[in-house]
């Protein structure tokens, strides 16, 4: 991630830390070439700190990765909601495929995107329940693929899955929904700074220049020039236009047993009872719903087992029979081509 905003640190512009007799007055100042000019009462000050280097040598302390990242826009997102101000008439969520495909700005009307890295159905209610509770939403859009409907990170998580829980949706939602384990802190630390650890809390630090970084991003796409630039080439680590068709076969087909491995008939029952719960509150709210099977390449296709296909409609096409909403399926969508795609 790119080097972080910040606020003013900390309120003082003097800290003193006392041990015993002994005293050290420590002065933040803007820069280095700054100390020169500062009307500081004689030697009253032991030390000048650039405040740019407090808040980098924080960030070595706590570096920001992309479980931070997450927990922070959809923190933004969630502060821009509740606002009062906003008039998104639109919230997306779902998978990474909402996160890397949609942007807001692209939307015909007013949309606000919640969409992060491996999120399941359960999650992402939650997340769609917080953003209705802002009166202006009144369409709420799912988009994930059929193995979206078997995934419940919860349930004997991998360690990717524990680092989702526990530093992204657990801080969020205080809900751990069936993880018996304790949440990690949301907040790692990968290095000491013995010496402004004894003067500051840096924690504290930190937690100042999330706030910061979470009120820019809620106005922000997920992928943005500021903090978060979009990968060339969508999750691969190579332009898949332009490699053998041999190479895209192997790596789609790579992709698509992976998420053949999430089909799970236990977890599937427990999301569309979950999603009947959702479907219920966002009647009782007038929120129309629209779950979308996103588009994919022919090579992905090719390898997709169709349990999962035929499972999810088994599932999700009788509560239509109850509850209005609209079910987009774009899986086999001949309106898209393999061109179309990143990755």
């Amino acid at each position: 991630m790119a080097e972080q905003p910040y606020s003013q640190l900390p309120d003082n512009a003097t800290v003193q830390r006392k041990s015993g007799e002994d005293s050290l007055c420590v002065m933040l100042i803007p820069d280095v070439e700054d100390a020169d000019t500062l009307d500081i009462g004689g030697d009253s000050i032991d030390i000048f700190i650039p405040i740019h280097e407090l808040v980098q040598r924080t960030q070595q302390c706590y570096p920001m990765d992309t479980f931070d990242y997450d927990r922070l826009y959809l923190t933004g997102k969630m502060l821009r909601l509740l606002s009062g101000d906003d008039q998104s008439t639109v919230v997306i969520g779902g998978s990474s495929y909402a996160m890397v495909g949609l942007k807001e700005s692209h939307m015909p009307g007013a949309a606000i995107n919640m969409a992060v890295n491996a999120q399941d159905p359960y999650y992402t209610f939650l997340t769609m329940y917080a953003a209705t509770a802002n009166k202006c939403i009144d369409t709420a859009i799912i988009v994930g693929g059929y193995y979206f409907w078997h995934t419940d990170m919860s349930d004997i998580p991998s360690d990717y899955y524990r680092s989702v829980l526990g530093r992204v949706n657990y801080p969020l939602f205080q809900r751990l929904h069936h993880f018996q384990g304790e949440p990690l802190q949301p907040i790692q630390q990968a290095y000491s700074d013995p010496f402004l650890e004894r003067l500051f809390d840096l924690h504290k630090i930190r937690e100042r220049i999330d706030g910061d970084l979470a009120a820019k991003l809620a106005h922000l796409d997920y992928y943005n020039d500021a903090y978060n630039p979009r990968p060339a080439h969508g999750m691969l680590q190579f332009p898949f236009r332009e490699q053998p068709e041999a190479t895209n076969a192997r790596a789609s087909g790579l992709r698509a047993r992976g998420h053949n491995s999430n089909y799970h008939p236990g977890h599937l029952t427990d999301n569309t009872q979950e999603f009947e719960t959702f479907l219920k509150q966002m009647g009782q709210k007038g929120v129309r719903v629209i779950i979308v099977i996103p588009p994919v390449t022919a090579h992905y296709r090719k390898s997709s087992d169709p349990t999962l296909k035929d499972s999810v409609y088994n599932a999700l096409m009788p509560l239509q029979k109850r509850y209005p909403f609209t079910f987009l399926d774009q899986f086999e969508d001949p309106a898209f081509s393999d061109e179309d795609f990143q990755d």
